[in-house]
């Protein structure tokens, strides 16, 4: 099935191949009846600058790309094709009077072998794309709010028994490969108040990979030495002397 589309300014056009290739293909004028969206149904769409202009043939291109179906461009001008359909295929028939051309790439575009129309970002596909990714989004959202509520409600909590066998396999890990290391280093802890001012340089003698732990040792250790501030109580003032009456 060929349906042919035209704007109103190309009719003639239209009409002339429409008269030209009645005796062999079952067509129907696009216009007049609406776009068929059989199986093997294509549209050929009779074309000249600024027919995309005219809404009913704008309406029914989209519709052949809605429905996948694929189309092709009859024309007797030098035409420049707007974005949407630069990649379809096109017949001058200013170099092909016989309709020969013509003929072959209906064949080839009704035939078994026709190749899949490209998808094109219609009206109705923009609308589509919109609908869908507001409901992603409405997804997305819902999710991210429940997450937030059960975990502010203390519902969901991270796995405990998880992070611990974790922690366990780290400490572990330690224990086995730098503890040992650090034991050798423990007796050059600072101990005093210039032993600290000093421990900087002492520290830069302790390998690389252990030096971190040492550092983190030492601040460790001056913490857990350090004891806490005395507030002075003052005294309370001494009470004056009555004099006897």
């Amino acid at each position: 099935m060929l349906n042919v589309i035209y704007a109103d300014k190309d009719a003639a056009l239209a009409q002339d191949v429409m008269a030209r290739l009645g005796n062999g293909f079952k067509l129907q004028d696009a216009r007049k009846t609406g776009v068929s969206t059989a199986p093997v149904a294509i549209l050929l769409f009779a074309y000249s600058d600024g027919a995309m202009d005219d809404p009913s043939a704008r309406e029914a291109v989209y519709k052949a790309f809605d429905n996948k179906l694929n189309i092709l461009i009859v024309t007797r001008d030098q035409v420049k094709l707007p974005r949407i359909l630069n990649h379809l295929p096109l017949v001058d028939l200013n170099l092909d009077p016989q309709l020969t051309k013509l003929k072959e790439q209906i064949h080839y575009l009704t035939g078994p072998n026709a190749p899949a129309p490209m998808r094109v970002l219609t009206p109705q596909t923009r609308k589509s794309n919109m609908m869908l990714g507001s409901i992603l989004f409405i997804l997305v959202m819902s999710m991210f709010v429940i997450g937030l509520v059960a975990i502010g409600s203390g519902a969901v909590r991270p796995p405990a028994d998880e992070y611990n066998a974790v922690e366990t396999a780290i400490s572990g890990t330690i224990a086995i490969e730098i503890q040992t290391e650090l034991d050798q280093y423990i007796g050059f802890l600072p101990r005093s108040t210039e032993d600290a001012a000093n421990y900087a340089a002492t520290l830069q003698q302790v390998p690389t990979r252990y030096r971190p732990f040492m550092a983190e040792t030492a601040t460790g250790a001056a913490l857990q030495t350090q004891s806490p501030a005395v507030t002075a109580t003052p005294e309370a003032p001494a009470a004056e002397a009555t004099p006897a009456s």
